[in-house]
């Protein structure tokens, strides 16, 4: 066994006495699945400063530092984020050549997170694949089914990215299969069921979007993962709304509102806005509708999302120029 291997066995023991860095990270990630960005941000902080974290410690406090600040990035529509490659960098360093296999796969699973929430080039598609490409054999390597599955799955999501619906499904299945070999992990569970229902709906079969939706949402809130729980909600809503459902769909969406607004989320405003305005209008109540329209249209041009903006603006003006018509 090499010099670097064996230093890397007693930094991943830890440091004696003290707080347990361990139960430290599993606060940090248990406050970024629940949207507490802030506050998971900065007990990270105080973690990468404390002299008892070990160099693994601090490698994977980085990661989960590119984590929250790619999910500020999303709520803020400001994807890709330059610190998420920075601390990606930093915690590269850290680990350094000797570092265990499973810790630089969950380098490189980070990595391909970054580049697969860039601008969509296919550059960018093409680099995240390698890395997850990378963080698969790493995992495997390690013996990692969590790590893998995680790999895996990642892949799944590029392939769903340029729309090729069948090499997405199968990935996503075999990630599934790899959770659950390793045991299975809720918060999981809920992004599989997720991803499988937008395959669904992309191929145009919003019935059987449904279900996968309705236990995305359940496996989410089971994992307290209430940041996500917010697009989980808003896709169900929004599915029912297609679907014809809008009394069902209506409480969905007010919880992803109260959610959206919890969490600062102007992105979550303007999609849950959205299908707030089409239920309403479905339902004849156009009064209701402008304002959920209006509400997306704010916070859609907040965070230059443009898309959803226009649509905004689209409908508001569809439903001035009804009212103009009526008698």
């Amino acid at each position: 066994m090499g010099i670097a291997a064996v230093a890397w066995i007693g930094l991943l023991a830890g440091p004696a006495g003290g707080d347990d860095p361990g139960a430290l990270l599993d606060r940090v990630r248990k406050l970024r699945l629940r949207g507490e960005l802030v506050e998971a941000q900065s007990t990270a902080e105080r973690g990468l400063a404390s002299e008892r974290a070990s160099a693994a410690d601090r490698v994977r406090l980085h990661l989960e530092l590119a984590r929250i600040h790619d999910r500020h990035g999303l709520h803020q529509n400001r994807r890709p984020v330059a610190a998420v490659l920075d601390h990606v960098e930093k915690a590269e360093a850290l680990a350094g050549p000797g570092a265990p296999a499973s810790l630089k796969g969950a380098i490189e699973l980070v990595k391909a997170m970054h580049y697969y929430r860039a601008d969509g080039a296919e550059a960018h598609r093409s680099a995240a694949t390698r890395h997850a490409q990378e963080a698969l054999r790493l995992f495997e390597q390690a013996a990692d089914g969590h790590g893998a599955a995680d790999a895996v799955h990642q892949l799944g999501l590029i392939h769903l990215m340029r729309r090729e619906l069948g090499p997405a499904r199968e990935l996503f299945d075999r990630s599934l299969r790899l959770d659950d070999g390793a045991g299975s992990r809720a918060e999981f569970r809920g992004d599989y069921e997720r991803h499988v229902g937008f395959v669904h709906t992309f191929a145009g079969n919003g019935a059987a979007a449904i279900p996968c939706l309705e236990r995305s949402l359940r496996h989410r809130q089971e994992a307290d993962a209430l940041d996500a729980s917010l697009f989980a909600a808003e896709a169900l809503g929004a599915a029912l709304v297609d679907a014809g459902r809008g009394p069902e769909a209506r409480p969905l969406l007010l919880q992803a509102l109260l959610l959206a607004e919890r969490f600062d989320s102007p992105v979550g405003k303007a999609r849950t806005g959205m299908a707030l305005g089409r239920m309403y209008e479905a339902l004849n109540d156009a009064w209701s509708a402008a304002l959920a329209y209006e509400m997306a249209r704010r916070a859609a041009v907040s965070v230059s999302l443009d898309s959803i903006a226009g649509r905004a603006r689209e409908s508001l003006g569809r439903l001035a120029a009804s009212a103009r018509a009526q008698p």
